[in-house]
Formats: structure tokens, C-alpha cells, sequence
């Protein structure tokens, strides 16, 4: 079983900082269409990939203001991701990130490309978590 450590910039701790944030990463190497990829009510993402209680790993979002409140949508219905970490920043995630209050991070694209290099073809489950501004993930990724 390897370990990785990457480092991430924060760009919304949460309204109540959470010294360790963890739980199961979820690894999309998509970009996420908000307003058609994402449903609020059940808590996934391409209609059948859950992503509630998850650490979200993707490559940023698309979409106009209404991306926001999808997000924000998510945090209502129960459905929130524990985290998401994004390659780009846009304000669409920013703002959704700030009403869902849902921690943000910025990750490097050369380190999520390496931590998509890692990824196991079987469907593992993997604990990650963020500690002090570093994703720290052990095994193997579940990717989509």
C-alpha cells in the first residue's frame, strides 16, 4: 500500500474550519457541468456516481450562475461532498463552495495527473484525508 502527499491551496476552509477532513476520495477526471451532470436531490453526479459524503477530486466546473446554487442544492438535500478539490478556480465553484459551505481546495493539474497514475484499475475504496492543507491518500483510488 503506497502513500501520497500532496499539497493543496485552500480557497474556502468553511465557516467552521475542520482541522482533518476525511473520507472516501472520488477521483473524476471530467470537468462537471453543474447544471446537467450534478443531481442535488439524490446526491450524484452523471447520474449514478454518489458523491455525498465523499471527498470530490475533479477537474473544475462549467456553467453560469445557476452551477452555484446546484452545489448549494447539494448541502440542502443532505447530499454534500465532505470536500472538493479542483484543478482551476472558477467563480461558479467558488460562490456554490460558500453557500453549501463546503470546504474548496486547489490542487496542482501535474499532481492530480499524478494521482490519477496511481489509480488501480479494480474498484477500490479509498480513505483520504486533508490534514494542514495536504491530501494525504493511501491505496489505491476509485476512479470514474
Amino acid at each position: 500500500m503506497s502513500v501520497i502527499k500532496i499539497n493543496l491551496k485552500p480557497l474556502f476552509k468553511g465557516k467552521e474550519p475542520h482541522k482533518e477532513i476525511c473520507g472516501e476520495l472520488l477521483l473524476i477526471d471530467k470537468v462537471i457541468s453543474y447544471l446537467g451532470d450534478i443531481n442535488p436531490k439524490i446526491g450524484t453526479v452523471f447520474g449514478n456516481i454518489k458523491i455525498k459524503d465523499r471527498i470530490l477530486m475533479y477537474l473544475g466546473g462549467i456553467g453560469s450562475t445557476v452551477g452555484s446554487y446546484k452545489i448549494y442544492g447539494l448541502a440542502l438535500e443532505g447530499n454534500a461532498p465532505k470536500a472538493l478539490i479542483i484543478t482551476y478556480i472558477d467563480e461558479v465553484t467558488v460562490v456554490g463552495a460558500v453557500l453549501a459551505n463546503i470546504p474548496l481546495f486547489l490542487i496542482k493539474e501535474s499532481d492530480f495527473k499524478k494521482i490519477k497514475e496511481s489509480v488501480n484499475s479494480g474498484n477500490n475504496i479509498v480513505h483520504a484525508c486533508i490534514k494542514d492543507e495536504v491530501l494525504i491518500i493511501e491505496g489505491y483510488i476509485h476512479s470514474y
